[in-house]
């Protein structure tokens, strides 16, 4: 069973984004990212050494954990913006994981960088 975080631990604020796809004046496509939910309070941890190689092992690398409280409709097709003290972060999700199937709370597997929200 997974531990719960207890609020103190939610230091975080990231900001989740959707892609939206238009056409521009001479008829390219062209994405832009539109927020859907922001200031959420995450806890953000990036993976390293061996917690970081397991991670790999069953999926793309994945370089940071972003645990939230449980939302509905979270899924890989969202990029997330962490608002770090070192400035705007952007993460890919690679995967959501909804901790022991509680909806309570939420795993991001992310990685650094982004990939114009398509995969």
């Amino acid at each position: 069973m997974t531990r719960m975080l207890g609020a103190g631990e939610y230091r975080h604020r990231i900001t989740l984004q959707q892609a939206q796809q238009a056409r521009n004046d001479i008829g390219d496509t062209v994405t832009t990212w539109v927020p859907t939910l922001t200031r959420i309070a995450a806890s953000v941890q990036p993976l390293r050494g061996r917690e970081l190689f397991a991670a790999a092992q069953t999926q793309a690398t994945v370089d940071h954990r972003i645990t939230i409280r449980y939302r509905k409709n979270i899924t890989r097709d969202l990029r997330i913006i962490w608002h770090s003290s070192d400035g705007d972060v952007p993460l890919d999700i690679i995967s959501v994981i909804n901790t022991d199937a509680a909806n309570v709370q939420l795993e991001l597997m992310a990685v650094t960088g982004v990939r114009n929200g398509l995969t």
